[in-house]
């Protein structure tokens, strides 16, 4: 979904209502249900550092991905998989 400049990318699940589960920092290999929500900034790593400089604890730092994108990890409250995300190339 696109929303003026904001991006929302929804993967969907496999299975109606899953029980909650624990996920890991992967991309593809969790159990069925939510797996992640990505968020696309214009800069990854001064938003990485920003919200580090807040208090926020990440997975690990940004870094490339082979598929191509910048990306950093981290959980939510409420345990929920976050990626913020800047393509490599359009």
């Amino acid at each position: 979904m696109v929303a003026g400049g904001a991006k929302l990318f929804i993967f969907e699940t496999r299975k109606l209502n899953p029980a909650p589960v624990d996920r890991a920092f992967t991309l593809f290999q969790n159990p069925l249900g939510l797996d992640h929500i990505s968020f696309e900034v214009e800069d990854v790593d001064r938003v990485y550092a920003e919200a580090k400089a807040m208090g926020i604890t990440f997975n690990g730092e940004p870094k490339d991905q082979t598929w191509g994108a910048r990306m950093v990890s981290l959980r939510d409250p409420d345990g929920n998989n976050l990626y913020l995300l800047k393509w490599l190339r359009k």
